[in-house]
């Protein structure tokens, strides 16, 4: 998922020093934002975000905020979270 972000950014970031930025920054973070994932994101919303990186239409945060949602590190979704039966 992370290293995922990271071609996300270098492949749509337009601007150079926007993307180099943008990079530094997610290789800063990195061992951190490792830790937090194994901590608090479930295999299941990491797999998402993954994925849905790779569509190129959303941004990372966006897309753990959502994935995270739908495959919460419980087991089941939030409550906000609509269901086929509701």
């Amino acid at each position: 998922m992370l290293e995922a972000a990271m071609v996300f950014y270098d492949t749509t970031e337009a601007s150079p020093e926007r993307r180099a930025k943008r990079l530094q920054e997610l290789a800063d973070t990195y061992e951190d934002d490792l830790r937090g994932c194994i901590a608090h994101t479930s295999i299941q919303a990491a797999l998402c975000v993954t994925i849905l990186l790779g569509d190129r239409d959303s941004e990372y945060p966006w897309l753990l905020d959502q994935c995270d949602r739908g495959f919460p590190s419980g087991g089941s979704p939030s409550a906000s979270t609509p269901t086929a039966a509701g």
